[in-house]
């Protein structure tokens, strides 16, 4: 951008030119405190590896001594490793969590809560990614994350000197908190209670003593409340100031405060400004000036500064369509004498945002065209810039610059001098940028960031190199190199919308799965298409998954209609590398999960296995093939009954005994013996509000001190699981990954770094994997059975558990006989037979599938171990089993309700009863006609069926009056 490439001496003229061409209160810490918990840079490398060794030392003697004969382990190549690896790895910082947000690949584009930070010390920017505040060092390429938002951040503000930051969200528990940047903590938060439904719209006074907020009152409703706080008070628990918004045509979007006047407020919905005036003593008082209704206003800006006729207060508006509007009123007249002075057309494309310098002294607007204008503070155009080339520019921000605030301009700014008198400034764009513009005699711009600019569907992570791929709703990839956090390419490979991604197991080829069923096979460098038949029609329904063998021979893909397709590389034709071998829709209700294994003999024999909602297993013959029909391996298997598997990963135990793992609809994960697919343990997963749905193993690597975790995901959370997996719930943590649904989770190769992606946001988030602080949270929870135990109502001493003892010894004494006079010899255990009685005694029933299960987890649980089956229980095992077996969620009306209608979907969930016979001895866990009798006549209390049970019967009469239960 040069200023000297283009001016004129007013606005008219330039477009003229053209148009031809964390609670409310304030937390003060101790100096030392504000030290310790300062962010690490790259900078402070070496203190950085003292911290991380001595926080970490305790955990590697821990296990030196655990491991002291075990001649593999030793703790000073450990700690030789851990030192190494923060050599050579910049991304790597000091563990705080189990789970680090470590970089955020992108930015929120359609929210662009951006600003520049630098202020002559520090070279750092702000960016909003989801949920997650980032703050950017571009010199020393580092990110420092705060957290403490549920949704995506929607406002924000910086304070002039740029030591304090504002952000709020919108939704239920949304916060407006308040950063200082220069201890990065969080000093102030306010909640639901004070901000309503969220912040729409925020700004800092010119001292940056109030803040002023627009909160928005419900979801949908332009319903809006105008509040200032006084947040620097801490006494002060309310807004100083509130006003409702009514009547408007839409929400506010923009708002700003009078620089020298922090008492009055500018404004603006889509149609109207609104200029708002309180005093200390009295209520807001409020003037809107419609702009009319061919005027969509996207934002404002008073205009200030010295030159500004002292008897005239000016404000402008920028328009969709390219239009400024001045707002005017004696300096001398309330707020309600402010109106419309004139229309000034700039440009033929929409103005998305006003920002002035610091010093008051120019006006910079930001255009669709990818232009930004500058112009003095009497609309006197300076200069223009169009060759940025990176889209429509959406916000910018100026640094803050002392000199050029405290000194006093000598001269008029002009065509020739302004661009010396303008501070380096930073612009986010509508393309997914953030460009710096390092302004002096000439002006020129680098890129600090790149972002997908629509919802991201899928990521692969490079099995062998630190290279993450992405791709997004609008057909874009990218590919960043992770260990630098630098961005390699971006490149649009398609009109259609892309839907799955998967690297090869050499990572040289890139597949990639679309909504229309097309499966394409690109290079993974240049993302070009191997060779024009690498783009393989496959089906009409979109890809969901795709997955490659081991030995790179075989690629397979899951649709949307439950199919299963396989691809081979074929070297034999060069110009048609692969290709299709057939389809086969072995699932009914949907395809969850695809995955490829390799036989652990000489073989070296693939195996692809699929999963799907009609909880089945299915393995596929890849050799066998017929007219493109994908042949299956019979019998298939069942993995669960009623609750469907989502997820399946790689499991390893202490023994050689080969295990895939399972996470299912019912929050359970389930152990399966890859050789015999029989289960063999169920266990209670993780409860974080929704079923995991993503489900990986993560590579063992040294710094992991030989610890075995999973990586999963479910809707909006990301966790890791300890391992070995017992049920107990403190070996699972979780965090929220994105505000928005997840679409993707991916590990890197050497087990460092998780990568999430939201199929509604923009970019990309990179966990640092902390094992070691997972296992010392873990180590100082309950452990064992007393975590067990913790999970039954009431725990050891509750009715559940007192009735689990007395069912325990009814079952002895049922056995000796209950008439029995000969004496009884107490045991501690029970034959396997009885488990089940008990379990239904506590009111848990399981399905014969599920007993199945169970007595194979019973008699299988010490067989590697010992050799031999176990034929007993304990009290402990039931208590086990009915932990980790029961519904995680329990029975509830609803789940009646829903089964009532799926029998009878066409009389709403109404059967006769002679209909309720018939299903009960026909459909699911299927009871005999005597089963049948005697479980309803215990249930009626009487054995005259026929005149006992309705003729009609639906959920309500089922649980109420049949089963007992209390709705």
């Amino acid at each position: 951008m040069d200023g000297n490439s283009k001016g004129g001496e007013d606005f008219q003229r330039e477009s003229s030119k053209r148009t031809s061409s964390s609670s409310n209160s304030i937390t003060s810490l101790p100096q030392d405190a504000q030290e310790e918990t300062g962010s690490t840079t790259s900078h402070e490398t070496f203190s950085s590896l003292q911290n991380l060794d001595k926080a970490i030392d305790s955990s590697v003697q821990a296990n030196a001594l655990e491991n002291k004969d075990d001649s593999d382990f030793n703790a000073d190549d450990a700690l030789k490793r851990l030192n190494n690896l923060h050599r050579e790895h910049k991304r790597y910082k000091v563990p705080r969590h189990p789970l680090d947000l470590n970089w955020a690949f992108g930015f929120n584009v359609h929210r662009p809560c951006t600003h520049s930070l630098e202020t002559g010390f520090t070279s750092e920017i702000f960016f909003s990614s989801g949920h997650s505040g980032i703050l950017y060092n571009h010199d020393s390429n580092d990110q420092f994350v705060l957290q403490g938002h549920r949704h995506e951040i929607t406002a924000s503000c910086l304070s002039s000197t740029k030591q304090w930051l504002a952000t709020g969200d919108v939704g239920d528990d949304a916060t407006l908190i308040i950063w200082d940047l220069h201890t990065r903590l969080p000093i102030r938060t306010y909640f639901q209670s004070e901000i309503d439904h969220g912040i729409q719209a925020c700004c800092f006074s010119e001292d940056a003593s109030t803040l002023c907020v627009i909160t928005l009152q419900s979801d949908g409703i332009c319903s809006q409340k105008f509040k200032v706080f006084d947040w620097t008070n801490g006494n002060a628990t309310s807004a100083l100031q509130v006003l409702t918004i009514n009547g408007t045509t839409s929400s506010v979007c923009h708002l700003t405060i009078h620089a020298f006047s922090p008492e009055t407020v500018l404004a603006n919905t889509s149609n109207e400004a609104l200029f708002v005036h309180w005093e200390t003593d009295q209520k807001p008082s409020i003037h809107v000036v419609h702009a009319g209704t061919s005027h969509i206003l996207t934002a404002s800006s008073f205009l200030l500064g010295d030159v500004v006729d002292a008897d005239d207060d000016r404000a402008i508006s920028s328009t969709r369509n390219g239009e400024v509007l001045v707002w005017s009123r004696p300096k001398s007249a309330s707020i309600n004498a402010y109106k419309h002075l004139k229309t000034i057309n700039v440009c033929d494309c929409a103005i998305n945002t006003i920002a002035l310098t610091p010093d008051h002294r120019f006006v910079f607007l930001g255009c669709a065209d990818g232009c930004i204008r500058c112009y003095d503070n009497t609309c006197r155009a300076l200069g223009w810039n169009d060759d940025l080339e990176s889209g429509a520019i959406t916000s910018i921000s100026f640094a803050h610059d002392p000199t050029l605030i405290t000194t006093k301009p000598t001269t008029e700014p002009s065509v020739e001098n302004f661009s010396q008198a303008v501070p380096n400034f930073i612009a986010s764009t509508f393309d997914g940028l953030i460009i710096q513009v390092i302004t002096g005699k000439e002006f020129s711009q680098k890129v600090l960031l790149h972002s997908h600019i629509d919802g991201i569907t899928d990521v692969a992570v490079h099995p062998s190199d630190a290279i993450v791929a992405s791709i997004a709703q609008n057909g874009n990839i990218q590919l960043w190199r992770y260990s630098q956090g630098e961005h390699l390419l971006t490149k649009n490979i398609s009109s259609d919308v892309p839907t799955a991604l998967c690297y090869s197991s050499d990572g040289n080829t890139l597949a990639v799965g679309f909504d229309t069923g097309l499966v394409e096979f690109r290079d993974a460098l240049s993302l070009e298409l191997i060779t024009e038949h690498t783009t393989i029609p496959s089906s009409q329904s979109p890809v969901i998954q795709l997955a490659f063998s081991s030995t790179n021979e075989y690629a397979a893909a899951a649709f949307g209609d439950s199919a299963v397709g396989l691809y081979k590389f074929d070297t034999s034709d060069p110009d048609k590398p692969w290709l299709l071998i057939g389809r086969n829709r072995a699932h009914v209700g949907g395809v969850t999960h695809i995955l490829f294994e390799t036989s652990k003999d000489s073989s070296n024999e693939n195996h692809l296995y699929s999963i799907g909602k009609d909880c089945m297993m299915v393995e596929y013959d890849l050799t066998s093939t017929f007219d493109t029909q994908l042949q299956i391996k019979e019998p298939r298997v069942r993995l669960n009954n009623g609750s469907y598997p989502l997820a399946v990963a790689d499991y390893e135990t202490e023994y050689s005994e080969p295990f895939r793992v399972t996470a299912n609809s019912d929050f359970k994960f389930k152990l399966y013996n890859k050789s015999t697919n029989m289960c063999r343990q169920t266990l209670l997963g993780p409860m974080y509000g929704d079923p995991v749905k993503f489900l990986t193993r993560i590579p063992k690597h040294p710094d992991h001190l030989k610890h075995q975790l999973l990586a999963f995901a479910n809707t909006d959370k990301v966790g890791l699981a300890l391992a070995p997996l017992d049920g107990n719930p403190h070996k699972y943590l979780a965090m929220l990954a994105h505000p928005s649904e997840v679409s993707a989770l991916r590990v890197a190769h050497d087990g460092r770094y998780l990568f999430t992606a939201s199929s509604s946001g923009e970019s990309i988030h990179m966990w640092q994997i902390n094992p070691t602080v997972l296992a010392a949270l873990v180590a100082t929870s309950p452990q064992g059975m007393d975590a067990l135990y913790e999970l039954v109502e009431g725990g050891r001493e509750g009715e559940i558990v007192q009735d689990l003892k007395e069912y325990f010894y009814y079952s002895q004494l049922r056995r000796h006989g209950l008439t029995s006079l000969a004496p009884l010899e107490a045991s501690d255990t029970l034959p396997l037979e009885d488990i089940t009685d008990v379990l239904r005694a506590v009111g848990f029933f399981p399905t014969e599938h599920q007993i199945v299960e169970i007595m194979n987890e019973v008699k299988f649980k010490d067989y590697m171990e010992t050799g031999k089956y176990k034929t007993s229980v304990s009290l402990d095992d039931i208590v086990t089993l009915f932990v980790n077996h029961r519904p995680a969620l329990g029975i509830a009306p609803e789940d009646i309700e829903k089964a009532f209608k799926a029998l009878a979907p066409e009389t709403g969930g109404s059967i006769s009863s002679g209909q309720l016979y018939e299903l009960l001895q026909q459909c699911g866990d299927k009871m005999t006609e005597d089963e049948l009798a005697r479980c309803l006549t215990s249930l009626l209390g009487t054995s005259q069926l026929d005149g006992a049970l309705p003729r009609h019967i639906n959920a309500d009469v089922f649980a109420e009056d049949i089963v007992g239960f209390e709705l």
